[in-house]
C-alpha cells in the first residue's frame, strides 16, 4: 500500500513540476484575440508584458549576474522578432532552473517518507541535469518562436517586394513606390517596414540602409541581401527594379521549395504513428496465443 502511495505522490510532484516549467518557459497557447492583436499592431523593441513586478525584478537581477559572468541571458534579435521582453526571459529562466532542485528536495522527501533512500550523487546529478535543462528550455522555445517569426517576415518581406516591383513598372519614383507598398498591408511585417522608411526619411537617410539596419537588427538575411543589391545597383530605375523582381522571385522559390520540404517530412512523420498502431494491433491480436502457448509449456 505505501509503494502505491508513494507512485502517487511520485507522480503528483512530476506533473507539477512540468507544469511549472510549461508555464514559464514554454507558456501557454495564445488565444485567437490575442493573435489578432498582434497582428495588427506593429512590433515593438520590446514587449513589456504585465507579469508582475516580482518576474521584472527577477528578470533584471538575473541579467545583471549573468552578464557579470560572461553569460548572455537572452538574444536580442531573438527576443526583439519574437516580442519577448529581456526581463520576463530571464526570469524564466531563473524559475525554470530553481524548480529542478525543488522538484528533486520533495521527491527525496516523499521517498524517506515512503522508507526509500535515494542516493545521495543521484540527488545531486538529478539536480543538475534539472537546473541545465530548466536553465536552457526557455532559450530553445524563443529560439523556436524567433524562427517562426522570421520565416514570416520573409514571406511577407516577399508580398512586399511584388508590389514594389509593380509600382515601378508602373513609372512610379523608387522611393515612393517603398512607401506606398509598406502602406498596404496591415500585418506586423508592414508595420515594421512601415516605421523602418519613416524613420529613414526623417533621419536623411535611404531608405535601403534602413532596411539593411532593419535585417541586422532582426537578423533576416532577406532583407540584408536586398538592401546590399539594390546599394551596388545605384539609382537608375531600370536595375532597381530588375534587382527587386529577381529577389521576389527567388524568395517565392525558396519559400515553395521549403513548403514542398515540410510537406515530405510530415508525410513521413505520419509513418511513425500508423506502424506503431499496426504494431499494437498485432500484439492485442497476438497476446491471447502467445500467454496460451507459454501456459502449456
Amino acid at each position: 500500500m505505501n509503494g502505491i502511495w508513494i507512485t502517487v505522490a511520485l507522480g503528483a510532484c512530476l506533473g507539477l513540476a512540468m507544469t511549472a516549467v510549461w508555464h514559464f518557459g514554454v507558456g501557454s497557447a495564445p488565444t485567437l484575440g490575442s493573435v489578432l492583436d498582434r497582428i495588427d499592431r506593429p512590433l515593438p523593441t520590446a514587449t513589456r508584458a504585465t507579469e508582475g513586478e516580482w518576474r521584472l525584478r527577477v528578470g533584471r537581477r538575473s541579467r545583471r549576474v549573468l552578464s557579470v559572468w560572461g553569460l548572455p541571458a537572452v538574444d536580442g534579435s531573438d527576443a526583439r522578432v519574437a516580442e519577448v521582453d529581456p526581463d520576463l526571459h530571464a526570469a524564466s529562466k531563473v524559475v525554470c532552473a530553481v524548480m529542478a532542485p525543488a522538484f528533486v528536495v520533495v521527491t527525496a522527501a516523499v521517498c524517506v517518507l515512503g522508507g526509500v533512500t535515494i542516493p545521495t550523487p543521484v540527488l545531486v546529478v538529478a539536480t543538475l541535469a534539472g537546473m541545465a535543462v530548466g536553465f536552457v528550455a526557455p532559450d530553445l522555445t524563443l529560439r523556436r518562436r524567433a524562427t517562426e517569426r522570421r520565416h514570416e517576415f520573409t514571406v511577407a518581406f516577399g508580398a512586399y517586394l511584388d508590389l514594389v516591383a509593380i509600382s515601378l513598372a508602373g513609372g512610379m519614383g523608387t522611393e515612393a513606390a517603398l512607401t506606398e507598398a509598406a502602406r498596404v498591408g496591415d500585418s506586423w511585417v508592414f508595420h515594421t517596414l512601415r516605421r523602418t522608411i519613416d524613420v529613414a526619411q526623417i533621419d536623411g537617410t535611404t531608405i535601403w540602409e534602413g532596411l539593411r539596419g532593419l535585417g541586422d537588427d532582426l537578423n533576416v538575411p532577406a532583407v540584408i541581401e536586398l538592401a546590399s543589391s539594390v546599394a551596388l545597383a545605384g539609382s537608375e530605375g531600370a536595375k532597381v527594379r530588375n534587382t527587386i523582381s529577381v529577389k521576389a522571385d527567388g524568395l517565392r522559390t525558396a519559400e515553395l521549395a521549403a513548403a514542398e520540404s515540410r510537406a515530405q517530412a510530415a508525410t513521413e512523420r505520419m509513418a511513425i504513428p500508423t506502424a506503431m498502431l499496426l504494431f499494437g494491433f498485432v500484439l492485442l491480436i497476438g497476446f491471447p496465443a502467445v500467454i496460451t502457448v507459454l501456459d502449456g509449456l
